[in-house]
């Protein structure tokens, strides 16, 4: 019978740790017929046991850890536990103590590091720890490590992360099923997973967090082609910073008179222009047969702060009302961001579609200027106004631009400040591309310059491993 609780080397040194472990853990009977126990330790209540047989320590501060001595106890000798664990769990100071008593006894079997989001109501990389309680007389030489936190899912779209999972049992059953066998063979069939000998996980710290056992991957070193090309391309850019460089804005001419204002909502109203957001999208269970889906690109606040082409690919509904695609001449406006930046949809705007977190201000030109209208919304005028104060998100903040207002000026004022304020985005697209070229060349030019010394590191260490075994 297997119990499912709904709970969220033979060296005198290693010997020593053995009793210290069988005086942790400490003998408790077993539940009759309990063949093994599956757990899902990310809930585990503080404070729970009031048997005094458990460790203090364990209850108070690492409630995970005493769930697992608390399965232990209740399955048969060479019985095993499973158990889903936070990443926290395996590195925390407080647990130090029992994590080596698991290691040394033999309990613990293996780690394994999930891919984060791929439980739908966790943002983190959760861990699979894999445990059996000790049999007399067998001891393990090696506990198997495995970080498959490198796949990552888009969504917690069912999906999405159907075909994560079956990624992820791939790499761990092979690696299991090496491990089981030989377990210094695990680090030759995968980047990640690797089996580590009981001593080495008995230091000071005893992390038993995959990612700091497993050896780096080797190192991609771009080209010295592909290095000279995005350095020329890089310079090409930064010479053109200097073309586009705004001018200074000339004092205001004329009377001075004033001009009405008006906010976008009324100006809404009165059919000056149209502002729209992505229509809900139907649940994937309730189909719509009224609209019809395809696989478009999608527009993000991200892409509009970091001024950069529509990054998403998404199934969207085909429907000109409820979820029009982007026209040349729209204001693109994000829903939440650090400060208010709008931008008119160029080229690589045309024909993708709004996410959620964007909003489409369709200007009629010949009352609204849209390149004035985005100077108006990116001004820090236009973000105070926009603002709502009471839906900030951290340090990000959520705007509403139909609370803008915006000064009835003539259309051809309206034009002449547009084309200023065109120059300065122009500018900023540019250096906003200049900076994350620079960023990546620097990185790769890092790389370039440390890979031969660091290889010969990696190739003397190899040498020392082989002779070693």
């Amino acid at each position: 019978m297997v119990f499912r609780c709904g709970l969220e080397d033979n060296t005198a040194g290693l010997q020593a740790e053995k009793r210290k472990a069988a005086w942790i853990l400490g003998p408790h009977p077993h539940l009759p017929g309990t063949a093994g126990i599956s757990l899902n330790g990310t809930g585990a209540v503080r404070g729970f046991f009031r048997d005094t047989g458990w460790a203090r320590q364990a209850r108070h501060f690492e409630p995970e850890l005493a769930w697992i001595q608390h399965a232990l106890a209740h399955v048969a000798p060479g019985g095993p536990v499973v158990m889903l664990m936070p990443p926290a769990a395996a590195a925390r100071p407080s647990g130090r103590r029992i994590r080596r008593a698991l290691v040394a006894g033999g309990t613990l079997r293996a780690v394994i590091s999930l891919p984060p989001k791929l439980a739908a109501h966790y943002a983190l990389a959760l861990q699979i720890w894999v445990l059996s309680r000790p049999e007399p007389d067998r001891a393990h030489s090696h506990v198997l490590l495995v970080d498959t936190s490198g796949f990552t899912t888009r969504t917690a779209r069912a999906a999405d992360a159907i075909s994560t999972w079956v990624q992820v049992q791939a790499v761990v059953a092979r690696a299991w099923s090496v491990f089981k066998s030989s377990p210094q063979l695990v680090a030759g069939t995968s980047d990640m997973a690797i089996a580590v000998p009981v001593m080495e996980l008995l230091g000071e710290e005893a992390d038993l967090t995959p990612a700091r056992h497993l050896r780096p991957p080797s190192l991609a070193v771009a080209s010295q082609a592909d290095l000279a090309s995005r350095r020329t391309d890089l310079a090409s850019r930064l010479a053109e910073l200097a073309r586009l460089l705004p001018q200074l804005p000339q004092p205001p001419s004329g009377d001075g008179a004033p001009y009405r204002d008006a906010s976008l909502e009324e100006l809404a109203q009165t059919g000056a222009l149209v502002i729209r957001r992505a229509g809900a999208r139907p649940a994937d269970s309730e189909p719509d047969p009224a609209s019809a889906r395809a696989r478009g690109r999608v527009l993000t606040s991200q892409d509009i702060a970091r001024a950069v082409p529509p990054s998403g690919i998404d199934e969207i509904i085909i429907d000109e009302v409820r979820n029009s695609a982007i026209r040349a001449g729209d204001v693109l406006v994000p829903l939440i961001g650090r400060r208010l930046t709008a931008r008119v949809a160029g080229d690589e705007d045309v024909g993708a579609y709004l996410s959620p977190t964007v909003y489409l201000i369709r200007p009629d030109v010949a009352a609204l200027d849209p390149w004035f209208l985005v100077g108006v919304l990116s001004s820090s005028g236009g973000g105070r106004q926009a603002a709502r104060m009471a839906s900030t998100l951290g340090d990000r903040i959520r705007f509403d631009p139909r609370r803008v207002r915006v000064l009835l000026l003539p259309i051809e004022d309206q034009r002449a400040y547009g084309e200023s304020f065109r120059g300065i985005w122009d500018f900023t697209r540019t250096l906003r591309a200049a900076y994350d070229e620079g960023t990546d060349l620097v990185r790769d030019l890092i790389d370039a310059t440390a890979a031969p010394f660091l290889d010969a590191q990696d190739s003397a260490k190899a040498r020392d491993a082989v002779r070693s075994s």
